[in-house]
């Protein structure tokens, strides 16, 4: 079966997994109260370890986090530009396995 042909059917029987791009953004609209619409997504991969990079907005606010993820484990979470509430010191919940820089 060729390779495309197998990832669209594991995505549509929904055992595909998430890559570290959207579940940083994941965590970002969970952290936002409101949520936040994660509009742009990138990752690489050095010395063994993958980086996501998520932007967007939420609340009309733009906002951007780089995550960290070691053997699919989330080992760095940081705020590249964050939300209004994070910037003004209000207590914004860290996202599950990170914690804020």
């Amino acid at each position: 079966m060729p390779l495309a042909l197998a990832g669209a059917v594991l995505a549509a029987c929904g055992l595909r997994e998430e890559g570290v791009s959207d579940r940083c953004a994941d965590m970002v609209s969970a952290a936002v109260p409101g949520g936040a619409d994660m509009t742009e997504r990138r990752a690489s991969i050095n010395d063994g370890a993958e980086t996501a990079e998520v932007s967007g907005t939420a609340n009309g606010t733009a906002i951007a986090a780089q995550c960290r993820f070691e053997a699919e484990v989330l080992t760095q979470f940081r705020w590249l530009t964050p939300p209004s509430e994070v910037a003004s010191g209000s207590s914004v919940p860290s996202p599950e396995g990170g914690g804020h820089e």
